[in-house]
């Protein structure tokens, strides 16, 4: 194989976080913890449900889609 066949393939890792994590990396949004449990409870209607994954009781988050979420102004 030669340097010029060579393809790099680039792939950046999904960034998740549970809620504590979350709630420490996004401080300056949800300026508490009832806040952004609040958006979680509320998650099947201003869209937050495609941002969130549950695992048993705990809940992942995908910090890119959060991202996106918030970018859109936090709606659906």
């Amino acid at each position: 194989m030669t340097i010029e066949n060579a393809q790099s393939v680039v792939t950046t890792p999904k960034r998740f976080a549970d809620f504590h994590n979350t709630l420490k990396t996004y401080h300056y949004v949800f300026s508490s913890e009832n806040s952004l449990r609040h958006y979680v409870f509320h998650a099947s209607t201003n869209g937050l449900d495609k941002v969130i994954s549950r695992l048993g009781k705990k809940l992942i988050f995908d910090l890119d889609k959060l991202d996106q979420w918030l970018a859109s102004g936090g709606v659906k």
